[in-house]
């Protein structure tokens, strides 16, 4: 099952794609009484980030990034589920950060989950887009706040 959330950042892509890194994925994390950064190394390949999560119950999900792409137009990277919440069987995140104009940057969440059985992931579609929509809010607030050199 898909999930698309498109977020319009009024910043250089220079400058939304240079700060694409540990302290946004921090502050886009939910309350450490919800979950909690294990490990994070970065956006290249073979790297992975580690989660642990204390509610609605404690599950670790660990991803590992496959493929990054960088050029002046496009940042992108694409992570898999390696070990998953409990009912979670596949997990692929592509982030993508796309040069729309000299202060205009999109930055698309493409996520594709499943977890075996078409049931369920009607069950759990509006459990995780509630759980990454509020991102689009948290993009805007992060990026608006940082002063642009």
């Amino acid at each position: 099952m898909k999930i698309r959330l498109v977020t319009e950042i009024n910043k250089s892509f220079d400058f939304v794609s240079a700060h694409f890194d540990r302290k946004l994925f921090s502050f886009l994390l939910p309350p450490k009484s919800v979950a909690k950064l294990i490990g994070y190394v970065g956006f290249s390949p073979g790297d992975q980030v580690h989660i642990q999560f204390k509610l609605p119950w404690s599950a670790d999900w660990i991803s590992q990034i496959t493929s990054t792409r960088v050029n002046s137009e496009v940042f992108e990277f694409v992570d898999i589920g390696a070990k998953l919440p409990y009912g979670l069987r596949g997990w692929e995140h592509q982030h993508l950060v796309e040069k729309r104009g000299n202060d205009l940057t999109l930055i698309v969440d493409n996520m594709n989950f499943k977890t075996g059985c078409r049931v369920m992931d009607w069950l759990y579609y509006p459990i995780l887009f509630m759980v990454f929509y509020p991102r689009k809010a948290q993009y805007k607030t992060y990026y608006d706040e940082m002063i642009h050199p």
